[in-house]
Order: structure tokens, then sequence, then C-alpha cells
């Protein structure tokens, strides 16, 4: 049930779409952008229901008719717009089910509303064609773009949008999400909250992953070989990065927090502080077998891929330029 209550996170967002709503000042157009779907899309939905509501303002009751057909999503005035498995949004299908459709006044609510999911991959013919309508939109149409990266839309596009740029979850609203959600060990909260990153999508995913466990094993090994950055332990290193370019973004969050990890240690900051406590005995280890200098590089280098990787990298030479810069 869509509820901005049951939302995680996301407060301030949450009081200024409501205060929106309160006050009458509802924009004609958003883009809801995150990669964690389950929260842009809990926003989005949430947003649009409470909207609909004809017996609320700030929050949805539930209970009248517009309510409960948005829950069996049969509104007949909330239009949804994706990719249907294709790469992008064309502009037929913009045309088809928006273009062709707002000038129908709403059959029962005060508003008509489309959701794009995915509308990021709307191709440029896509993206003007809807053009017309943000500029001179119907008193009753509200747009909620959803997308993972704003950056793709068109400058009059992004012009004519209010921005919603959700950004993470923090640490202590992941930690209770997991608490409350999953059946997990005390001591996999963190391991999990850290890996996740703010992100509920992803945390969704991990928690899910039957390889997760083995996935974590192999990166300690590779945290290991860091340790001794000869030509053998250099070459297995990219090899993995390689294997698994997919998960490049996570490898390179879990070195960061290994290393953060063996930095606590190392400053005698407190075991309470650590992220990955059961594998202290590891962390131990490593951190009398390193240096602050050389532990430095690492943090350093690994943190100026993870700040980098979104620019369109070469990501196997980022991998070996990392790992010379740390050899030193």
């Amino acid at each position: 049930m869509y509820s901005f209550n049951k939302i995680i996170g996301h407060s301030d967002t949450i009081k200024s779409l409501q205060n929106s709503i309160k006050s009458n000042k509802v924009s004609h157009a958003y883009i809801i952008n995150s990669d964690d779907f389950i929260s842009r899309d809990m926003v989005a939905q949430t947003f649009a229901k409470t909207l609909m509501c004809v017996e609320s303002d700030v929050e949805s009751c539930n209970d009248c008719i517009s309510c409960k057909t948005f829950e069996h999503q049969n509104n007949p005035d909330v239009s949804y717009i994706d990719s249907e498995d294709k790469k992008s949004i064309g502009v037929e299908q913009v045309r088809e089910k928006l273009i062709f459709d707002i000038n129908i006044r709403p059959y029962q609510n005060k508003y008509k509303i489309y959701i794009i999911k995915d509308a990021d991959n709307m191709t440029e013919s896509a993206q003007n064609a809807i053009l017309k309508t943000i500029e001179e939109p119907c008193e009753y149409i509200i747009l909620m773009l959803l997308s993972t990266d704003y950056k793709k839309f068109l400058p009059t596009i992004l012009s004519r949008c209010m921005l919603i740029d959700l950004k993470p979850i923090n640490v202590d609203s992941m930690n209770k999400y997991i608490v409350d959600n999953y059946n997990k060990k005390t001591e996999d909260v963190d391991i999990y909250a850290a890996f996740s990153e703010g992100n509920i999508s992803r945390l969704d995913n991990l928690i899910k992953s039957k390889e997760f466990t083995e996935f974590r094993n192999d990166l300690i090994e590779i945290t290991k070989m860091f340790l001794k950055l000869d030509i053998e332990n250099i070459m297995k290193i990219k090899k993995f990065f390689e294997l698994n370019e997919k998960k490049y973004e996570e490898i390179l969050n879990y070195i960061y927090i290994w290393y953060r990890d063996i930095n606590i240690i190392k400053s005698d900051i407190g075991i309470k502080y650590l992220i990955n406590k059961d594998k202290k005995e590891e962390l131990e280890h490593q951190a009398n077998e390193i240096t602050y200098a050389y532990l430095n590089r690492i943090i350093e280098n690994v943190q100026y891929l993870r700040e980098n990787i979104k620019r369109n990298l070469n990501l196997k030479l980022a991998t070996h330029v990392m790992l010379l810069n740390v050899k030193g």
C-alpha cells in the first residue's frame, strides 16, 4: 500500500511534496531521479495516489474510490508508460499513450497523471513530442518522469520540470529497515547496509543473492593481494575486475570499506565502528602488514575511481592505472 509514512528516508522530499499539495502549488511536470528503483517508484506512486485522494490532502485516506482504484492500478485518470522491454521509449509510443489522450478531461479526479518509467530512455523525438505538453500544460495534467540519469534529458525538458534527485538513505534508516524486514543476524546488518550504500533496490538484490557470501570472500582474497602488488597479483586483480565488470562499482565499494576498517584498527578508534566486524582477525592481520602511507594510497586511489566511475571511463585502463598508482 502506497503511503508517505511507509517510505524509508527521504523526509525532506516527502515534506516538500506534502507542502506543495497543502498549498495547492503542485507542479505540472516532475523528474524523479534515482538508481534506487524501489524508493523512486514508491515516492512517485505515493505522491500520485495522494494527489488523487478525494478525502485527504497530505496523506491518502486509503478508503475513497480513488485510493482503492489506484492501489489496484485501474484508476482511469492515471496512465503508465514504459519501454515495454525495448531499449528506448519512442515517439509513437508517447503520442499514442500521452499526446492523443491529454485533451480528454479527467473522469473522476482533479488531475490526470502520466507516470513515465525509464523516461531518460526516451528518444530525442519522444522528448520533443512531450515538450509542448510541458510548455503549455492543461491545468489538470501532471507528468512524472522517472529516471536514473536526469542528465540524459534535453535541456529544454530539464529547465521546465521540477527535479527531485533522491539521495542515498542514511545508515541508521537502512539498518532499521534491514532489521524490520529481513531475518538477518546483527553482525550482518552493517555489511548489507554498507554494501547497499543507502539504496533499497541494491539491498534487496544483495539479500536475495545466494552468491553474496562467496563474492565477499573472493573480495577479501583480493584485498590480500593488494598487500603485495607484484606482477602476478596485479594480473590476478585485473582479471577479477574483468570477470566481474558488471559488479565493478560494488568491488570498489567493498575494497574501500575494507581499508576504511583497517584504518580504524590502526588508529585504535574502536572495534564498534568496524563494518566487517565478523572479519576482525583478518583485518588486524592486514593492519599489522601495511604502513599508513601505503594504506592512504590505496584509499585515495580507490576513492578516486569510485567518484569518477560514471564518467564513461575505460574500466580496464582505469583499473591498471589505479594499481600502478597504489604500487607507487
